[in-house]
């Protein structure tokens, strides 16, 4: 028999060292063997014969009992489908105590499948046995996680699971700004391996459903500056109910909000108004951090950010009022509820009853009416002068109103690096002196200031994720005007500029220094051959340090 397992006791014939011993004591050893044979062999007189025969025939005993247990278990699995549940347990009961022994392990795991409901006995005593819980079904093992004692195992699974989501690279390329988001949202979750890993470990179960909700919210709240988890937060539900799992409609509380906020990304190109609209009314049922986590994925940010400016152009385009646009204020209202408010604050703005009215007025709602009043008519003056120039000369002033903003909010600057990623990003025309004359604007070191602490760690994330996208795209334009030194020239300017600009925020997203270190080589191979270096080697090695910093987390997760 195989060695002990912890929680389950000794059963079968006994083992090499009780014959040692009886041996060492015994007065006749051929007597004393033959004895030791005939209390540990098959107890089938009628089977002698045939066992005689076999022995003649150069077969060993134990040749003969492993072909008997092979054929027997065979055909007690063959059995095991139409086996009524009510012989199960008994059948169970006599099985389970040979589960230690490697060769008969089978049948009761094969039990365990067939039985809906495991006794909570059972389940306890797999817990304690890594070895043989590595080897249970995952049915099985789900309803050992289940249990209230069991939770931290599960929590260490969760985890585990929940890294390697992190590290897929679809959610790493949205993460860090190096891939756009997908419109397919659905198609997205059924590909990404690590979620649908998750989604098949929860199963049909709400109470690990509920348990890896808690789990994730939890695990956000130790690292506010991860927006991956915020982006597993909104797809999780929603992958469940596409596995089939329906219990989620009615389990999680912000299931509806992520279909909403999910659809609203699916329609992104067409300002998603209708599943904004639905996202609204829907704020005020859900938990304050699971609200947060929903609005900061990277998914949701760079979406909202796209539709406001998006209807900002509409409205310059229609000659209407920001302020009277249903699509600006509802975005905006999405945006300055995931950047300027802290998740101390999260309950009073999202609880309309709230007995603490005399603070209603708060710092998203402050941030709201600012966009709204003060920034948007700025920002559209800016777009119809972009307009006008189509690209090409140097653009108006901006309003002083517009750089007044941008010093104080972070949703303003979270759409300005928006908006210098399109003045950069337009096909007909790229804009360098719109980008230049944004970013002179920005100043990431702010941030950390103005907002709070709770929401700065993803706010800087955010902007760092921004910054990136910004560098490569950069990275891009100076290598195809490599031949035109009159490009160039205002390109470098611009790409040194942001590299400087850059440096409060090297820690923040693992991608920043990769994006800044391609830049910074873009500018230097488009320089004549006895330019001065376009930085100094301690700024270099600053970039280069925060990024081996950052690739040497990735790798120890």
């Amino acid at each position: 028999m195989s060695e002990e397992m912890q929680g389950i006791k000794a059963v079968g014939v006994q083992g090499g060292n009780a014959l040692r011993e009886r041996l060492a004591t015994a007065k006749d050893p051929r007597s004393e063997i033959k004895r030791f044979v005939a209390e540990n062999s098959l107890q089938t007189p009628s089977c002698m014969p045939a066992h005689e025969l076999l022995d003649l025939m150069g077969f060993s005993r134990a040749e003969q009992h492993k072909e008997i247990l092979e054929q027997v278990k065979k055909r007690l699995l063959a059995r095991m489908d139409t086996t009524p549940q009510d012989k199960l347990l008994p059948l169970l009961e006599k099985c389970f105590p040979y589960i230690s022994i490697p060769e008969l392990r089978e049948i009761p795991l094969a039990i365990f499948s067939h039985l809906p409901r495991i006794p909570p006995s059972y389940l306890a005593t797999l817990a304690h046995n890594e070895g043989l819980f590595a080897q249970l079904p995952l049915v099985v093992r789900r309803q050992v996680w289940a249990l209230d004692a069991n939770e931290p195992m599960f929590k260490s699974q969760l985890r585990l699971l929940t890294q390697h989501y992190q590290l897929h690279h679809k959610v790493l390329g949205l993460r860090t700004g190096m891939a756009s988001v997908p419109t397919n949202m659905r198609s997205m979750r059924k590909n990404n391996e690590a979620l649908q890993e998750i989604v098949s470990t929860l199963g049909d179960s709400p109470v690990l459903y509920g348990k890896a909700i808690s789990a994730l919210t939890a695990h956000y709240e130790e690292d506010l500056g991860d927006t991956s988890l915020c982006s597993l937060r909104l797809h999780l539900p929603l992958a469940v109910m596409e596995s089939g799992s329906k219990h989620v409609q009615d389990t999680d509380p912000a299931f509806k909000l992520a279909q909403c906020l999910s659809n609203a990304v699916k329609e992104r190109e067409k300002e998603g108004a209708g599943a904004m609209a639905a996202a609204e009314a829907l704020l005020t049922c859900v938990p304050p951090i699971d609200l947060a986590m929903l609005l900061r994925g990277a998914e949701v940010a760079s979406t909202v950010s796209h539709t406001i400016m998006a209807a900002c152009r509409r409205v310059v385009q229609q000659e209407a009022i920001p302020k009277d646009d249903k699509v600006l204020k509802l975005a905006s209202k999405l945006l300055c509820l995931s950047v300027d408010v802290s998740l101390q604050d999260w309950e009073v703005v999202a609880v309309p009853n709230s007995h603490r009215k005399a603070e209603r007025q708060s710092q998203a709602d402050r941030a709201y009416v600012e966009l709204l009043h003060s920034f948007y008519p700025a920002l559209v003056g800016s777009l119809v002068d972009d307009m006008i120039r189509e690209g090409s000369g140097q653009p108006e002033d901006l309003e002083p109103t517009f750089a007044e903003v941008v010093g104080r909010s972070p949703s303003a600057r979270r759409l300005l690096l928006h908006y210098a990623l399109d003045a950069l990003s337009n096909s007909e025309a790229v804009d360098v002196d719109k980008a230049k004359q944004l970013l002179s604007l920005f100043a990431p070191s702010a941030s950390a200031s103005s907002a709070s602490a709770s929401s700065s760690a993803s706010l800087l994330s955010e902007e760092a994720r921004g910054i990136a996208s910004l560098a490569r795209r950069l990275s891009s334009l100076i290598h195809k005007a490599a031949e035109d030194a009159g490009l160039l020239e205002g390109r470098h300017k611009l790409a040194l500029s942001l590299i400087k600009q850059a440096k409060p925020l090297l820690g923040a997203s693992p991608a920043l220094p990769i994006a800044l270190l391609s830049l910074l080589d873009a500018v230097a191979s488009t320089l004549p051959p006895d330019s001065p270096p376009p930085l100094s080697q301690k700024y270099v090695d600053a970039v280069c340090a925060a990024g081996e910093a950052n690739e040497r987390g990735l790798q120890q997760a």
